[in-house]
C-alpha cells in the first residue's frame, strides 16, 4: 500500500527520472533550450494574475510535489518489473498513477484486482474504482480498507499530520466546544471517536472527568496508550462501540473521523444514544459545495447545507459552526468545517 493522502491529480510525466526545479520554472518563463532559466520571465509570468511572493511560493511547492510524484511512480514502476506477479507492487503502482492524475490507468489496474482472493487488496481496489468514479459511492468507508490504512501509517502518523501538514482539527474542535461551554469549569466524561493516536485527547483531557477513546486501528491504539491520557481505549468500529454505551457521555468528539465514515446518520443515531441530555457532539468535516462526495484520495467530503439537514433529522439542534483550514495538502489548506451539535 502507497500514501491515500494526496489529492490533488497532476499529469503523468514523462521520462526515467523528475524533473529539475530548473526545468519547471523555464516553463513559466516560456524557454525550451536547457539553459539558465530567466527568473525576471518568471516573476513577469507568476505576477500577471497574483501577487508574486504568492505565486512563487505555489510555483515552488508545485515542482516539489510534482518531483515526488514523478518518483513515486518510478519507484512503482520499478517494482512491478522486479516483481510482476505481486499484486501489492500492481496497487502500489494504481496508487501511484492516481496521485499523477492518471485515472485511466490507475482504474484499469484496480479492476484486475477488485476480485482477487486478498482482502485487503480487494477491498482497497474496489473502494478506488468508486473514488474514482468507476463504480457506485459506497455510504462508509470499508472496514477493513480504514484498519489497513492506518495500520500501516500508525508509526509515522501523528509527526506527519502535525509537523508537516499542519494539522488543526483538535484545536479547531477545542475552540469550538469552549466557546459554546462559556467558561463552565465543570469536568464532563468525553468520549473521543476515532482517537487515533490522541491528539484531540490531549486538547480535551484537561476539562474530563473520565476521557475513553475507540478506534479502529490497535496500531494507532497503541501509541493512544502512551499518552496515559485515557481512562480507557476500546478497539472496534466507531459505531458499534458507542451503541453499547448508552447514555454515558456529556460530550462526544471526533477530529477528522466523518471523512471516512461518508454518510453521516449512522454515526448521528449512535452518538444519540450515548449522550446524556443537554449533552454535545463535536465534529470535523472537509467541505464539499453539495452532498457527501467520495473524492480520489479516498476520503469524504460533506457540504454543510448536507450536515445540517442530517443533524436535524437525527434529532440535533446545530449550536455552532465554525470555518478552519483542516491542514495542507499539495501546498494547498484544506477547507473544513467544525460543527457543535446539542441533543433536542
Amino acid at each position: 500500500m502507497t500514501d491515500r493522502r494526496r489529492n490533488t491529480p497532476h499529469p503523468p510525466k514523462v521520462g526515467l527520472d523528475p524533473p529539475t526545479v530548473s526545468a519547471a520554472l523555464m516553463s513559466h518563463a516560456g524557454q525550451t533550450e536547457p539553459i539558465m532559466p530567466d527568473f525576471d520571465a518568471v516573476r513577469r509570468s507568476l505576477s500577471e494574475d497574483e501577487t508574486t511572493p504568492v505565486a512563487l511560493a505555489r510555483a515552488f511547492n508545485g515542482v516539489r510535489s510534482r518531483q515526488e510524484l514523478d518518483k513515486e511512480l518510478i519507484d512503482a514502476r520499478r517494482k512491478v518489473a522486479a516483481n510482476p506477479n505481486s499484486a501489492v507492487a500492481h496497487l502500489c503502482l494504481a496508487d501511484a498513477l492516481r496521485h499523477c492524475g492518471d485515472v485511466a490507468g490507475a482504474i484499469a489496474i484496480y479492476r484486475r484486482f477488485a476480485e482477487v482472493q486478498s482482502p485487503e487488496i480487494a477491498v482497497s481496489a474496489r473502494y478506488f474504482l468508486a473514488a474514482l468514479g468507476a463504480s457506485e459511492q459506497p455510504a462508509t468507508a470499508p472496514e477493513l480498507y480504514v484498519s489497513t490504512l492506518f495500520n500501516e501509517f500508525a508509526d509515522g502518523f501523528e509527526h506527519y499530520l502535525v509537523q508537516v501538514l499542519k494539522y488543526q482539527g483538535p484545536f479547531a474542535l477545542h475552540r469550538a466546544v469552549r466557546a459554546v461551554l462559556g467558561d463552565s469549569t465543570q469536568e464532563l466524561d468525553i468520549m473521543d471517536a476515532g482517537c487515533g493516536t490522541g491528539l484531540c485527547g490531549q486538547m480535551f483531557q484537561p476539562m474530563a472527568r473520565r476521557l475513553d477513546g475507540v478506534d479502529i486501528s490497535e496500531k494507532m491504539l497503541v501509541h493512544a496508550r502512551k499518552k496515559r491520557i485515557y481512562d480507557s481505549l476500546i478497539r472496534g468500529e466507531l459505531c458499534g462501540v458507542i451503541r453499547t454505551l448508552p447514555g454515558a457521555y456529556d460530550l462526544v468528539v471526533a477530529g477528522d473521523v466523518l471523512i471516512y465514515l461518508g454518510e453521516p446518520a449512522a454515526v448521528l443515531d449512535a452518538v444519540a444514544g450515548a449522550l446524556r441530555p443537554a449533552g454535545l457532539f463535536a465534529f470535523t468535516t472537509e467541505r464539499t459545495a453539495s452532498g457527501c462526495r467520495l473524492i480520489e484520495n479516498g476520503r469524504y467530503q460533506h457540504a454543510d447545507a448536507y450536515i445540517e439537514a442530517a443533524a436535524a433529522g437525527a434529532g440535533y439542534d446545530v449550536v455552532r459552526r465554525d470555518d478552519f483550514m483542516v491542514r495542507f495538502e499539495e501546498g494547498e489548506m484544506v477547507d473544513g468545517a467544525v460543527f457543535v451539535l446539542a441533543r433536542v
